[in-house]
């Protein structure tokens, strides 16, 4: 059964937006970012995807760069001080938010790769609950371009569930089926434009389609953000690599992990 969430807007609704997230786990905020900012992002996505192509194989429809605030001064400075970073530390309730890492995915027109269900706490090394990840739509996302689909309320379960990048033999086991029991799991997906934002707690199980489109990219900038009792644990099979050396229990800091918010120019 997929619900429907109702629209919440970042100015007028921030103390709902912060108990919707500690509730569900999911929020969706409209028109977070701006046209100017978009298209800034979309030719930062190009020139992404441009450099990776040069080690991609030919013909590649489903496309994943990380790490880009590292990499790309553009990137960096769209993070820190933006109204996403802002919404990240006013929903995780905290002092801060700190920038873990970003990652575009962008499913070009007809990809075949469905994204399956998982979290994505235990693919980082990051410990702690206060913690979310923003995923913004540079085009109009729906179902059939692969809009996300989330599982309300998941991240309160208890469990950490083995996915498709991790050993068999790690966490909770497989996350349970959660299309064959719409009943028990109800879900939501979130029709998107460009500027619109979706909010998850790195605990909150969430899928997307392929894209079954003949005409419609599915662009999108997702950032992942640790917040005041983020911690640093080592875990081998992590997917993002860092140069700061930390230890299991060091809080999240140092020159890999910037403050996003509240930004240096405003503190």
């Amino acid at each position: 059964m997929t619900i429907h969430a109702k629209r919440l807007e970042f100015d007028t609704i921030r103390p709902e937006l912060a108990q919707a997230f500690a509730e569900s786990g999911v929020v969706c905020v409209r028109g977070l970012v701006d046209r100017d900012g978009i298209e800034r992002l979309r030719e930062l996505v190009e020139v992404a995807i441009t450099d990776g192509k040069k080690s991609a194989p030919a013909g590649q429809t489903y496309i994943m760069e990380t790490r880009l605030a590292s990499r790309y001064q553009g990137f960096r400075d769209f993070v820190l001080g933006s109204r996403l970073s802002e919404a990240a530390a006013t929903l995780m309730g905290g002092r801060q938010a700190r920038l873990f890492n970003d990652t575009i995915f962008v499913k070009e027109p007809g990809a075949p790769e469905p994204t399956p269900w998982h979290q994505d706490q235990q693919s980082f090394n990051l410990a702690g609950r206060d913690n979310c990840a923003s995923w913004l739509a540079l085009d109009p996302v729906r179902e059939a371009s692969g809009a996300m689909t989330y599982v309300p309320g998941s991240h309160h379960w208890g469990k950490e569930f083995t996915t498709y990048t991790h050993p068999e033999d790690v966490f909770d086991g497989p996350a349970p089926d959660i299309d064959a029991d719409p009943e028990r799991y109800p879900t939501v997906r979130f029709d998107l434009e460009p500027g619109d934002a979706v909010f998850h707690h790195l605990l909150t199980l969430h899928k997307a389609g392929p894209n079954t489109t003949q005409g419609t990219r599915r662009r999108a900038y997702s950032i992942r953000f640790a917040g005041d009792d983020a911690t640093w644990i080592d875990r081998p099979f992590a997917t993002a690599k860092f140069n700061t050396p930390l230890n299991s229990g060091d809080p999240i800091a140092g020159d890999d992990f910037p403050l996003a918010w509240p930004a240096a120019a405003l503190r």
